[in-house]
């Protein structure tokens, strides 16, 4: 009788798959009954960067331009000493701004960097978008055009921001994908993959990706090599390259060229020699 009774509570309770058989639940356990708190303490948080804190967004164009001229410091200073000389009181001094007036929008150092790393973002989506709407036919230059026209609006900032790559590069987790910013290095993973679609029509989706990642994982490599030397290296890593970009993007052409050679009917129009 009295197991009877006990099967009929647990089809009662409506629980599917329990085991009526087993002990009840202590008091406060889980539905695997297990005590919370010990669950919780059983569990290791998962790991992963603190987020920096939301900084406080102006209301009126007085405090927008407060705004950017404090991050205007932040670029003097990374651009001066890298990102782990940044400090309040520095940004204060090369702004112009009393530390009260930039705590008032920023709570913190971390506060500053984040939001110098979202005024690069949308600067280079801006130019992103621009590169890619440009009325280029793309087929119809050699491939060192090709390179300068895909290098040109990213180099040009790079050179009037000398503090972006730092940035970006401080906000960047394993792999180098940026964690305020993943979307970053898409976006010109996306414009090299436009440009070589327009070029390659023959081509696969996938072997667009794969040599469009090729072109910007070369381009990231050797970026992140001219934080360190001295302008005159720096100049020639940006020469190189431009050199390497060029001797990939003309195999591509030689190869298209041999594939259209192979295939009957029109030819595909062939890139100018550089």
């Amino acid at each position: 009788m009295e197991t009877e009774k006990r099967w009929e509570a647990v089809r009662g309770a409506g629980h599917a798959g329990a085991d009526p058989r087993a002990e009840p639940a202590a008091p406060g356990a889980g539905p695997d009954g297990m005590d919370p708190s010990v669950a919780e303490r059983a569990t290791p948080p998962l790991p992963g960067p603190e987020p920096a804190a939301a900084p406080r967004q102006p209301q009126q164009e007085r405090g927008r331009r407060r705004v950017d001229a404090i991050l205007d410091g932040v670029a003097a200073m990374v651009a001066e000493v890298g990102v782990v000389g940044v400090t309040v009181h520095g940004v204060a001094k090369r702004s112009g701004t009393a530390i009260g007036s930039i705590y008032h929008f920023f709570p913190d150092r971390e506060a500053m960097l984040s939001a110098l790393a979202d005024r690069h973002a949308e600067a280079m989506r801006i130019r992103t978008e621009a590169l890619r709407a440009e009325p280029v036919d793309w087929p119809a230059l050699s491939a060192q055009e090709t390179v300068r026209r895909f290098l040109a609006p990213f180099l040009t900032y790079f050179d009037a921001h000398p503090d972006y790559l730092p940035v970006i590069r401080a906000m960047s987790g394993p792999g180098g994908v940026t964690r305020r910013h993943p979307e970053l290095l898409m976006r010109v993973i996306e414009v090299a993959a436009f440009i070589l679609r327009e070029r390659r029509p023959d081509l696969t989706d996938e072997e667009i990706g794969a040599r469009a990642t090729t072109i910007v994982g070369v381009m990231e490599g050797l970026l992140s090599m001219t934080l360190r030397p001295v302008p005159s290296a720096r100049t020639q890593l940006l020469h190189e390259l431009e050199r390497a970009l060029t001797a990939y993007v003309a195999a591509d052409d030689i190869e298209a060229a041999g594939s259209a050679a192979a295939r009957p009917g029109p030819r595909r129009r062939a890139p100018r020699e550089h």
